[in-house]
């Protein structure tokens, strides 16, 4: 998936992904959204099962 796909999916701009991905701007919150959200996608068979914490996020 793209930087782009991932900062849509979580209503922020890409630059803060990217950020994330090279370690250069400490965002836990954002990257730990950005983890719930791609298991949400990637998880095969448990529909659902992270949906109700991403939405309290």
């Amino acid at each position: 998936m793209t930087q782009q796909q991932v900062s849509d999916a979580l209503g922020v701009h890409s630059s803060r992904i990217s950020e994330i991905e090279r370690g250069t701007r400490n965002l836990p919150e954002l990257e730990r959204r950005a983890t719930l959200w791609i298991q949400t996608i990637t998880t095969p068979n448990q529909p659902n099962q992270h949906a109700e914490t991403l939405d309290n996020v």
